[in-house]
């Protein structure tokens, strides 16, 4: 007896979205979903996807290179941006995407390739606070708005020189759920979890008894619990002072 050898199982978006009906008794085995079903489904999709961003899922994070400018103190980050964002040190291929979260902010030295580590981002509240915001110097803090369609990252002190960039680990954006046969922006891991909570959330429009949707609930819940615990950085955990001056 030998196993199959092959590790490439990751189901389409059809796939999840007839499962996930069926689940909810919107169809039977052996027949097809209306078109309307599939299409509310799709939609509903998207939404828990796009809501689970704020978890800050691992496999969305990415370093991204932010090329400083001499006396500019804040960089647009998102489609449309003027500004030189990279997902590599050469400066090679453009960043696009709107940013979620910001991590770990280091400064870049282009010349040397050494990256010296930053203070951790600060809130609005203690940029605010900051003395004069076009101050030249290294850059020290940085401060990140997330925006709606593009993100603003301000930098304390305004770079002297532009012989350095900000590398920054970042949130990306998950991508749309996509056509038909679509695989997700997902590992393979995620997949059952996702088709339970696709069920959940269209549970509400099917005449479902309560025990049936209790049960829905229950795994769906369970899954994405497991899933949480499961994408946690599993890297030790060190306690230290603040590294912002007290504030």
């Amino acid at each position: 007896m030998t196993t199959s050898g092959t590790v490439t199982f990751n189901p389409t978006r059809t796939q999840i979205v007839y499962g996930a009906l069926r689940l909810v008794g919107a169809y039977a085995t052996g027949y097809q979903p209306r078109a309307d079903q599939v299409q509310d489904a799709v939609e509903a999709l998207d939404m828990v996807l796009k809501s689970w961003q704020v978890d800050g899922m691992r496999w969305l994070k990415q370093f991204i290179y932010v090329s400083l400018v001499a006396n500019q103190n804040s960089y647009t980050i998102g489609p449309g941006s003027t500004d030189t964002v990279t997902t590599d040190a050469a400066g090679a291929v453009p960043y696009t995407q709107r940013p979620t979260r910001i991590y770990f902010p280091s400064r870049y030295t282009v010349a040397t390739a050494n990256e010296v580590p930053m203070c951790d981002p600060i809130s609005r509240q203690e940029y605010s606070a900051l003395p004069n915001k076009t101050t030249p110097g290294v850059p020290t803090q940085v401060f990140y708005e997330p925006g709606i369609s593009t993100g603003t990252l301000y930098v304390w002190l305004a770079p002297s020189s532009a012989l350095d960039k900000i590398k920054l680990t970042v949130d990306r954006i998950i991508e749309d759920v996509g056509a038909d046969d679509s695989t997700f922006d997902v590992p393979p891991e995620w997949v059952r979890t996702i088709k339970w909570n696709l069920a959940l959330e269209i549970s509400p429009e099917y005449a479902m008894p309560p025990s049936e949707r209790s049960n829905i609930r229950e795994v769906a819940l369970a899954l994405k619990m497991k899933m949480d615990a499961f994408n946690v950085d599993e890297s030790p955990t060190f306690i230290q002072p603040s590294s912002r001056g007290g504030r």
